[in-house]
């Protein structure tokens, strides 16, 4: 059963869900699935009271409440709900009226996660930044490099975006045992040599250990293949495999976390846009307006002899004035707005087709700026722009 918690910011620590102030039904949620390795047994409100039951006057009235308070009694009483080690998994959903949970997730998260095995402890961390695409670096243990590619496969799987480092540090149960292999021939090479250079009645000091250790290939120390077997153990290889997936859940989780503070940025500048875009319809408007009024008293000062027939003189002023008319633009950038909550809204990683969206809105803005007639309209474009540059500027952080 999972936990129905609102999009509002949700802070979760090991024991207990801290939940802001309730201020009416929300736009969009999401859910999380209960998997925590400690009982959650409380509730703490944003008015800083702790109970197992509703306490909070403003949260026991929300629905939100209710169902969380609700789903967390189911989590504890099904432990199998639960896994070891995991910060819980986001998922979207659908809302009442339709609406999608907003599924904009950061590229820059943290995760650490330790798996024991009666061989083996593993430990698991993830790093990840912005980058343009999956650039994915693993590091195992030398024992354990047969496990790359499943792994690799698996991080391929969940992610998207990113700049991500993998690594993977093993401690056997058993002491690490190493077999040390001593290169004969070299060393018996280099030991003719310096008696052939004594022959010739150069003083010269003995071959020690220590220059043997600092010879290059002359000393060689690798793992005994008794630690391969070990890790090679399919047990060892589901437990590894476990220990990634469940630090990839933490690492999403901190993503999209992260990814609703930049989706509640990025609507906002689409707000902006779109009210600069209305701005600039109207004031497109009243410039047409305004030429069309300007073509025509300078036709009639003109005072051409013969005087042209009314209609021939309105025709030629509508043709002039409808290269101003950027009524096209104004529905493609109206499009482009609400092809934006499309995208955003979608199960999939959005941040390279919302930069390709913004580069067709910066074209539009152009257009609109090189057409459209009036005193505003100058200062409305430098606006648009600015705030279009902003938005893809914001758009490189999302996955």
């Amino acid at each position: 059963m999972p936990w129905h918690v609102s999009s509002r910011t949700v802070r979760r620590s090991s024991s207990h869900i801290v939940c802001p102030p309730f201020d009416g039904p929300t736009s969009s949620s999401f859910w999380i699935t209960a998997e925590s390795s400690k009982s959650v047994s409380t509730m703490n409100c944003s008015s800083g009271t702790t109970a197992s039951t509703p306490s909070c006057t403003r949260c026991r009235s929300s629905t939100e409440y209710r169902r969380a308070n609700r789903c967390v009694r189911s989590t504890i009483a099904n432990p199998r709900d639960r896994s070891v080690g995991s910060m819980g998994k986001l998922e979207s959903r659908e809302v009442d009226g339709g609406e999608r949970g907003v599924m904009i997730r950061s590229m820059t998260g943290f995760a650490s996660v330790e798996a024991e095995h009666a061989a083996v402890t593993l430990r698991v961390t993830l790093r990840s930044v912005n980058h343009r695409h999956l650039d994915l670096q693993v590091r195992l243990p030398p024992s354990m490099l047969a496990l790359e590619p499943q792994l690799r496969a698996l991080v391929q799987s969940r992610l998207a975006r990113g700049r991500l480092e993998l690594a993977v540090s093993a401690t056997f149960v058993e002491q690490p045992t190493v077999e040390v292999e001593l290169n004969e021939s070299l060393v018996g090479s280099l030991a003719a040599a310096l008696e052939r250079v004594r022959a010739e009645g150069l003083s010269i000091g003995g071959l020690t250990a220590g220059d043997l250790l600092r010879l290059p290939h002359a000393v060689t120390v690798r793992e005994r293949s008794g630690d391969s077997e070990v890790a090679a153990d399919p047990e060892v290889v589901e437990a590894a495999s476990s220990a990634v997936s469940r630090a990839l859940d933490e690492l999403i989780v901190m993503r999209t976390c992260e990814g609703e503070y930049l989706a509640g940025d990025l609507d906002a500048r689409c707000g902006v846009v779109r009210g600069l875009v209305g701005q600039l319809e109207a004031s497109a408007l009243r410039g047409q307006a305004a030429l069309e009024a300007r073509l025509t008293e300078r036709v009639r000062q003109l005072a051409v002899d013969p005087e042209p027939a009314p209609g021939l003189v309105a025709q030629e002023v509508v043709k002039c004035a409808a290269r101003s008319d950027v009524n096209e633009e104004i529905a493609r950038m109206q499009g482009h707005l609400s092809h934006w909550r499309t995208i955003a809204d979608d199960d999939e990683a959005c941040g390279r087709r919302l930069d390709f969206l913004l580069q067709e809105m910066n074209r539009e803005v152009n257009t609109i700026g090189s057409k459209a007639e009036g005193l505003e309209v100058s200062e409305l474009i430098v606006s648009a722009k600015a705030e279009l540059e902003r938005l893809r500027e914001q758009v490189q952080n999302v996955e």
